[in-house]
Order: C-alpha cells, then structure tokens, then sequence
C-alpha cells in the first residue's frame, strides 16, 4: 500500500494512504449533483418510481433531454428520491405525476447521502419442507428439499432432487447443457 505525506498549513504533516484517499473520493460533495425527496403515497413508491423513469424515457424519445440522473426509494415507506443537478429539474421530473405530496419536496443534505444508497441484504430462515438451490459441488443449481435444521438452523440435512438424465433418452443431441 502506498504512502503519501502531506503539510498541512501549520507545519504538520501528516501520513495518508492510498486506500483512505480513494476511500475519501466517493463521498458525496456540493459538486455532485443533489437528491431530492419528496412524499408519496405509501406502498406506490415503486409504481411512482416507474412512472418517473417511463416519463424520461418519453421525453427523450421526443427529442429532449433527459432531465434526472435517478430517481429511486428506499425501505422507508412514503418517501422517492430524485437525483438531479438542480430542483427546477427534478420538480419537472415530478410535473404532472399522481401520488406525490409537492408541499414536502426538500433538498437531502449532503452528509445524508451516503446512508440512503446503502443496501441492507435480509436473509430469510430456512424452514423444514423448503426447497432450496444447491450451490456448490456435483449438484450445484439443483433443487433440494430440507430435511431437518441442526446448529441454530447453520446446517441442514437436505433431499437432493436430482435432474433427469435427457443425454441417455436423446442420443442426436450433442449439447452438454444441462436442462432446467
């Protein structure tokens, strides 16, 4: 890893690495272009999501410009942002679209920016009686079946369902791709 040192104005100098500097470089600046909220009617966050996207994609189709970088929600209910690099463009965005409050549109503060984009990944348990994918070894993407959950539900005995053997019944195919 390398190494760089830097004065600073009081005579200081410190020691920054390559990896904190880029690290440094994707945290959102006043110069990135600015995310708008605004509040919807809760549960049609995504049908609203679409309806915005399919709305530049019209207007660029008729020959104008695409006015937002992206428009997007999160897990909490109610809420769509836009990102676009001014708000005159993203209250066009939102002209003449159902489902939005216009009176809650307000700018997202930089420092807030970074906590929107992140993505939390659930896992669902697994349950006895649930078919799941294998993904590694000799069976990997066939179908299983749960048997019994051991190890605070870390490990199963599972059922392989094994895929039928169509190489042997067609003898003229000479694809060695496994049917689903």
């Amino acid at each position: 890893m390398e190494t760089s040192l830097q004065r600073a104005a009081d005579g200081s100098v410190g020691v920054y690495s390559q990896n904190s500097v880029s690290q440094q470089s994707l945290i959102p600046s006043i110069h990135d272009p600015a995310i708008f909220c605004v509040k919807c009617k809760p549960g049609e966050e995504s049908i609203l999501v679409r309806s915005i996207l399919l709305k530049q994609l019209h207007v660029k189709n008729n020959g104008g410009g695409i006015k937002v970088k992206s428009v997007f929600h999160t897990s909490s209910k109610g809420y769509v942002y836009i990102e676009a690099l001014a708000e005159p463009l993203a209250r066009e965005a939102l002209h003449g679209l159902r489902g939005f409050y216009f009176s809650t549109f307000k700018k997202v503060p930089v420092n807030q920016m970074t906590s929107l984009l992140s993505v939390k990944v659930e896992k669902k348990p697994l349950r006895v009686g649930q078919f799941v994918r294998i993904k590694r070894g000799p069976l990997k993407g066939d179908l299983a079946k749960i048997l019994s959950l051991y190890e605070g539900a870390n490990k199963a005995i599972i059922q392989a369902v094994p895929r039928p053997d169509y190489s042997k019944e067609n003898k003229s195919s000479s694809s060695t791709v496994r049917p689903p």
